[in-house]
């Protein structure tokens, strides 16, 4: 059987309309599976400049900075967080090291810390969320002997400015 003759008996079986709804639904198909084809990635990508972008990344960084004026109520504050949660602190030893290349300087707070560990847990994430400076520098958790909590060992550090001389102490009691 001839190719023209299978067509003749396809139209007549079928109709007309047949081919011409096939016909659209093939041309939609092809069109709407266009749009959704992901466009070609360009070939060359835009220069960017990248001593600018560094220096606002510093600038950025400069700008979360504790003031010198500011650490002893923030580190304060911290104290007071832990105690308000329930936690025991042991001996609190203070440090302060400047970082020249960076020009800032980094405070830190290292203590033992007891309690129940959801209340460790919350006074790590609410001191955390009210000083965007601070950060966790060394954490070590076990329970204590009795098992009614745990004990830990932390060092949070503050990210401060820079100090034009460099301290470092250490101080059985919290700083007034």
């Amino acid at each position: 059987m001839s190719a023209r003759l299978s067509v003749e008996l396809w139209l007549r079986r079928h109709g007309r309309a047949l081919p011409l709804v096939l016909l659209t639904t093939t041309v939609l198909g092809i069109a709407s599976a266009a749009t959704l084809w992901p466009a070609p990635a360009p070939l060359t990508v835009e220069a960017v400049d990248g001593s600018r972008q560094l220096e606002e990344r510093h600038r950025a960084f400069r700008g979360m900075l504790v003031p010198r004026a500011e650490l002893d109520a923030r580190q304060r504050d911290v104290l007071g967080l832990a105690a308000r949660h329930g936690l025991t602190l042991g001996r609190i030893d203070y440090a302060d090291d400047n970082n020249a290349a960076g020009r800032h300087a980094v405070a830190t707070l290292q203590m033992p810390v007891r309690g129940p560990y959801p209340e460790f847990r919350a006074f790590l994430a609410e001191v955390l969320a009210a000083h965007p400076a601070l950060a966790i520098d060394d954490l070590a958790i076990q329970r204590d002997s009795a098992g009614s909590g745990i004990e830990a060992r932390l060092r949070l550090a503050f990210f401060t400015e820079a100090r034009t001389e460099a301290r470092t102490g250490s101080h059985a009691e919290p700083r007034p």
